[in-house]
């Protein structure tokens, strides 16, 4: 036993700051301070004025939201969590909605729902839905099929893929999509790109740095810079081209 209170709130109450086993609500909880704990599982909603730290896995199927914040060994978002900051020691799975007013870091990210933040890190981000970065997604291996409209201020990385999501379903869903994230469907980097290897479609950027690169179609970059190799679809628009 390592003398740690379980806790499970299944009406409404309030949790104070302190070190717990499992933390579980699934009515409406309201965490007060620091709580630290070894497993956290939210089915209902639950609020937080203090950081919320858990060393196993964070489980939110309801809804999440801390002033401060959160992280855990394994995250799984199907609900929503806003957070200060958001940290997975392993991985972070989103179907539901994550919003950071600061930063995402996780060993990998995956990810189907929506992702806003100021800046993402993790080794690997792997994508089908909509995600929103103010400044950089830094990541060794970064693969998007995007869905609906998409920003990132830059992006940094060994192997960049980024392309629309291409099925039936998204046929359907991509004009509603549009609506709900504000604009015609596409992946916008505001800066620029830098990568070793960067595969693009359907991507407006300011600059792509890389030594290898395959412009697909409905791209729209206004400076390619390569040290090896470059193909370009007919498809795509590339103001400035240069080998460096």
């Amino acid at each position: 036993m390592n003398g740690k209170i379980d806790i499970k709130i299944s009406g409404s109450g309030v949790i104070g700051g302190g070190e717990y086993g499992a933390v579980r609500i699934s009515g409406s909880g309201t965490l007060k301070d620091t709580v630290r704990c070894e497993e956290l599982r939210i089915s209902g909603s639950a609020r937080s004025d203090g950081e919320i730290a858990c060393t196993g896995e964070v489980a939110i199927s309801g809804s999440a939201h801390t002033e401060k914040d959160l992280s855990g060994g394994e995250i799984a978002v199907s609900g929503s969590l806003r957070a200060s900051s958001v940290a997975a020691q392993k991985e972070l799975r989103v179907s539901g909605s994550v919003r950071a007013q600061e930063k995402i870091r996780a060993g990998s990210v995956k990810f189907s729902g929506s992702l806003s933040c100021r800046e993402l890190e993790a080794e690997r981000v792997e994508g089908s839905g909509a995600i929103r970065c103010e400044g950089l997604l830094n990541a060794e291996d970064v693969d998007l099929a995007f869905r609906s409209r998409c920003t990132v201020g830059s992006i940094g990385g060994g192997t960049v893929r980024i392309r629309p999501h291409k099925n039936r379903e998204t046929a359907v869903r991509l004009p509603l999509l549009s609506s709900l994230f504000g604009g015609a469907d596409g992946f916008e980097v505001t800066e620029a790109i830098e990568a070793d290897t960067a595969a693009l479609e359907g991507v407006k950027a300011e600059r792509v740095t890389c030594r290898i690169a395959a412009i697909g179609a409905g791209c729209t970059i206004d400076l390619l810079q390569y040290s090896e190799t470059a193909e370009i679809s007919p498809d795509a628009t590339v103001k400035k081209c240069e080998k460096v």
